[in-house]
């Protein structure tokens, strides 16, 4: 079958291989069937939005040997081209074996009395896909638990063989993308999620570039945020590289008449951002302090003394700057002592909403 991409000068072809082990007829306790619906999901984002093409050989719950037999077959494949992309996405369980030394993918006939016999070892397959093999751009992702020493390990296998059979040329690379640190475990279905809210997000790049760069989406699939785990962290492996790393990540909102508004847009969202902040910091902290108010009473303004410290500041701020006057003033003072509410109290006077909000008994 061919495609546009196949033409002379049309770019480099792009293919994905996905594959996830949902179902352990052996052990049906490691069953996980919300890993169909996340593998659809990474099949869906490259396909659609980044535009691969998907090699539906491998699919749901491969054996060790159909995986290693049909992931072999197709980087052999005397149809590969050197500029061709390759995305690899495999997902089911990972454990570690032998005493922390080798990560291992438990297929779907693995069996759980002969783990090391039964298992692929992670390493294994950067022989499988790159030994002997046209396949000069490759970006693996591991979506398992621990997968990150199992990408550490794959890519040290690697390393080896690439400086040996790899021509020296521009674009070649192996990336290495891990859904958890090596002694991590990986929710089922973070990864894709992450990976399409990167690959949609304007904050990973705007309408300029025409690739995304997979430093800036492993960047944001770790951006904290209130639906996102704090104990599982994407790892980012690059090696083989001749120069910049290979567009595995086509920018769906590619458009260079959109990049000044894409500018403006970011500079608009950062202005919001900040204020947003300064807003916080006034009504959770100052405000808080100078209104005197702890919960213990009922709410207002509870404000008394500091009024030399007031009159002080007050008298700097309507004094006109000259050559000789200070830039800024310290406020100092022991714990407790009302530093902040000082403060809190200018800020609110100075606030042209918040102002009115003060009580007009408040005399500086």
């Amino acid at each position: 079958m061919t495609g546009p991409e196949d033409e002379p000068g049309a770019g480099p072809r792009r293919f994905l291989i996905a594959a996830a082990v949902a179902r352990y007829p052996k052990h049906p306790g490691w069953d996980r069937p919300d890993l169909v619906e996340a593998r659809e999901r990474v099949i869906e984002v490259f396909t659609r939005k980044l535009g691969y093409r998907h090699q539906t050989a491998l699919g749901m719950d491969p054996t060790r040997a159909q995986l290693t037999d049909q992931l072999r077959a197709f980087c052999r494949s005397g149809d590969r081209r050197e500029d061709d992309l390759l995305a690899v996405y495999l997902s089911g369980h990972g454990e570690v074996l032998d005493e922390g030394r080798d990560h291992v993918l438990l297929l779907s006939d693995t069996d759980p009395a002969d783990l090391s016999y039964t298992s692929l070892r992670t390493a294994d397959l950067a022989g499988v896909i790159l030994r002997d093999t046209g396949v000069r751009r490759l970006l693996l992702m591991l979506d398992t638990c621990y997968s990150g020493q199992g990408g550490n390990e794959l890519a040290a296998a690697a390393l080896e063989r690439i400086s040996a059979q790899w021509k020296t040329g521009d674009g070649s690379g192996l990336v290495v993308v891990s859904s958890a640190q090596p002694h991590q475990q990986a929710d089922t279905g973070l990864f894709p999620r992450l990976l399409t809210e990167a690959v949609d997000s304007l904050a990973t790049a705007g309408h300029g570039p025409d690739t995304l760069s997979v430093s800036a989406v492993a960047q944001h699939m770790n951006a904290p945020a209130a639906d996102r785990p704090a104990y599982q962290q994407i790892t980012l492996t690059q090696i083989g590289l001749t120069g910049e790393p290979p567009p595995f990540f086509r920018n769906p909102r590619h458009s260079p008449r959109l990049t000044g508004v894409d500018l403006a847009i970011q500079q608009a969202a950062e202005f919001d951002e900040q204020a947003q902040r300064r807003e916080t910091e006034l009504t959770t902290r100052l405000l808080v302090r100078a209104m005197g108010y702890h919960g213990d009473a009922t709410q207002g303004w509870w404000f008394t003394g500091r009024r030399q410290a007031l009159a002080d500041l007050a008298r700097w701020l309507n004094t006109p700057a000259t050559n000789g006057s200070s830039p800024c003033r310290v406020v100092t003072a022991g714990p407790g002592s009302g530093k902040t509410a000082v403060l809190g109290l200018i800020a609110a006077l100075t606030h042209p909403e918040r102002r009115r909000t003060v009580l007009a008994l408040i005399q500086i």
